[in-house]
């Protein structure tokens, strides 16, 4: 007969089995984790190096790619707009870097321009003082959208044929723009600069839109701009409205295809959809 004591050391001899048989499966499991991380340890850090060095031979490539497009971009802009003259608009909120890139193609191509108009964008012309004035200089209802039409309907004329500069000094007391330059005719052409962020397709029609219009009914060179900032819906309503238009103008690519288009190779030039090649083709 067993008694009791045979059951308890029968007991503990099994529990201490298995104490040690899991005490060794863990430190086998573990050992066999903490081998398996090294080796995947390892095995990223070989990557990331791969990776940083990678980075570092496109970066240094990038470099030098910049460098050749900054430095040839004399060779490819000189001399294409000498004898030509220009008008520059810009809507409120256009950046200053595309300003002055497109000023400095211009004239590194050998144009000039002579006339700078600062407009406010379309949001002035939800003012009742604003409206209330425009509709006395006008003598036509205080009516926001057929204000705002005959306001850049005026705007083109007077950069097409200067004939009135009353209207423009006007419109520059009420708000609507500020000019640098002078009205000389004929120009060459007219460049639009547009950034503005967040604002509706509608709004955009009536307004950039209106005036690519308003210069396109009158055989008038138009061309349409946009920076780093300005939406693809502000140059698609250019486009649309039948303006040639070049993104991205403060990069190497957008001033040359600028230059190009102003020279009269018309086109939408960008990295877009709706744009056709960086810059125009070659001449055949």
């Amino acid at each position: 007969m067993f008694d009791i004591r045979y059951h308890v050391i029968s007991l503990v001899a099994v529990l201490l089995a298995l104490g040690i048989g899991i005490l060794l499966g863990t430190t086998l499991v573990e050992r066999g984790l903490v081998a398996e991380q090294k080796s995947e340890i390892e095995s990223l850090k070989k990557t990331f190096d791969e990776i940083k060095d990678r980075n570092k031979r496109l970066n240094s490539e990038l470099k030098v790619y910049m460098d050749f497009a900054s430095q040839a971009k004399e060779y490819l802009i000189s001399g294409r707009l000498i004898g030509k003259s220009f008008a520059i608009i810009s809507i409120a909120g256009a950046g200053e870097d595309t300003l002055a890139a497109t000023k400095d193609s211009i004239s590194s191509a050998g144009g000039t321009v002579v006339l700078n108009i600062a407009m406010a964008s379309g949001d002035i012309f939800k003012r009742d003082d604003v409206r209330n004035m425009l509709s006395g200089l006008f003598e036509m209802p205080d009516e926001l959208s057929g204000l705002k039409k005959r306001t850049l309907e005026e705007i083109a004329n007077q950069v097409v044929t200067p004939t009135n500069p009353a209207i423009i000094t006007e419109l520059e007391r009420i708000g609507i723009l500020d000019i640098s330059g002078t009205f000389p005719a004929p120009l060459s052409g007219c460049v639009l600069i547009s950034e503005r962020e967040g604002v509706k397709k509608e709004d955009v029609d009536s307004f950039e839109g209106e005036l690519v219009r308003q210069f396109v009914s009158r055989g008038f060179p138009i061309l349409g701009i946009g920076g780093e900032k300005t939406s693809e819906e502000i140059i698609s309503v250019m486009r649309k409205s039948g303006a040639s238009t070049v993104e991205r103008a403060e990069t190497v690519p957008g001033q040359v295809a600028m230059v190009m288009a102003l020279e009269g190779r018309g086109g939408n030039y960008g990295r877009t959809g709706g744009a056709e090649r960086l810059i125009p083709e070659p001449v055949q």
